[in-house]
């Protein structure tokens, strides 16, 4: 029993509409990020070196609050700012907890553990796992795992797609797909 999505739906056009609205905001994002950027630049006459003194992660604590300072109301749009990084912060967590609680419910064998006790042991584990980044050098910690573990993540991406189309089959694909919408998979998948 999957309770938690409707056994007929059609993944295609969610797929396509979450694909495109993000590409959408990417890009709206980066043109605005950009045109700012280039005019604290050319306000303050600064080159590139100068104005990105910092990189990785660390760059959302450096260069944003320069570019904040030159606002009409920097108190303001900083606060904005660094509430928007929150939010999106809890919405990613959240969606990472509940899909990580939902794949070990169907497919781990939890299913006779309650979803909000799943769920609250899966938010501990990651909590205890997140603490060294929270320690005194954990933006080091931080800055070495993202080196790293991001080629791993693409590899395991990559391998996963190479799986599910090899050896599982893209018919068993199409019939898992079938009962769970009205259309059959296409040329775009």
């Amino acid at each position: 029993k999957q309770w938690y999505q409707r056994r007929v739906r059609d993944p295609t056009f969610e797929a396509l509409l979450i694909g495109f609205l993000n590409m959408i905001v990417s890009v709206i994002s980066a043109l605005i990020l950009h045109a700012i950027i280039g005019h604290v630049m050319v306000a303050k006459k600064r080159s590139k070196k100068e104005m990105f003194v910092s990189r990785g992660a660390s760059v959302i604590f450096s260069v944003f609050p320069n570019i904040f300072s030159h606002f009409v109301t920097p108190n303001f749009w900083s606060i904005l700012f660094f509430m928007a990084l929150v939010l999106i912060s809890i919405d990613s967590m959240y969606c990472q907890i509940n899909a990580m609680t939902l794949s070990l419910m169907e497919v781990g064998g939890f299913k006779f553990i309650p979803y909000s006790t799943l769920s609250l042991i899966v938010t501990l584990t990651c909590v205890l796992a997140g603490l060294p980044f929270l320690m005194g050098n954990g933006v080091y910690l931080f800055e070495a795992m993202d080196g790293t573990v991001n080629p791993v993540i693409c590899m395991a991406a990559l391998l996963e797609c190479t799986y599910i189309s090899w050896f599982y089959g893209l018919d068993r694909l199409d019939d898992e797909l079938q009962q769970r919408s009205s259309l059959k998979m296409n040329n775009i998948w």
